[in-house]
């Protein structure tokens, strides 16, 4: 295959990675903030990586099993002001969690806020960097804080940080491996059933 996940090493340097461009929001409670950043090189067009996430359904997609999410409600999809009432689980209990979209640039970045829920902070900007015609780099950025820090940080900070590592490894490979099978298909024409 074509389309494949890369270190954040191995990704070019120029240009700039929009997610480098992009405020996160303000808040103004004292606490540490911790940052997660999952990078790959997809090797589609940004256009086509970019509207796989607008589409119906992607947020459930990229849901591990192991870690599943049950929207409650939503409104609009990945523009500014679109909103998401969510349960996700924390060992046997469910936790609702309200997401609210606060920037979106076409084919290159979307960020949502948590409203509501399990963290203190939480900003995930959603980057897209077009290579070329044919690859770009989804960066997945996540600005955090946890409550009662310092304590549940050094308490909880690695788990959690190995959480998320183990989750947007699943979500990246989840859209790298839906991409390679609907890429050649999306350019390919009309399909004759036999």
């Amino acid at each position: 295959s074509d389309v494949r996940c890369v270190g954040t090493k191995d990704i070019p340097r120029e240009p700039v990675s929009a997610c480098a461009t992009i405020a996160t929001p303000k808040n103004t409670l004292k606490m540490k903030n911790q940052v997660f950043k999952k990078q790959s090189r997809i090797n589609a067009p940004v256009d086509d990586v970019f509207n796989w996430h607008a589409r119906p359904g992607a947020i459930e997609r990229l849901s591990p099993p192991w870690d599943p999410l049950d929207i409650i409600s939503r409104t609009g999809g990945i523009e500014t002001g679109a909103e998401v009432f969510m349960n996700i689980k924390a060992g046997p209990l469910p936790i609702r969690w309200h997401a609210r979209h606060v920037a979106y640039q076409k084919n290159k970045l979307f960020q949502d806020i948590q409203v509501s829920g399990p963290f203190a902070k939480w900003t995930h900007t959603h980057c897209f960097q077009k290579i070329d015609e044919s690859a770009c780099i989804l960066e997945d950025r996540i600005d955090y804080a946890l409550f009662f820090h310092p304590i549940s940080t050094a308490l909880m900070g690695k788990f959690v940080h190995q959480k998320l590592e183990r989750i947007f490894t699943y979500r990246h490979d989840t859209l790298i491996a839906d991409i390679a099978d609907h890429l050649p298909r999306n350019h390919s024409g009309l399909l004759r059933i036999l």
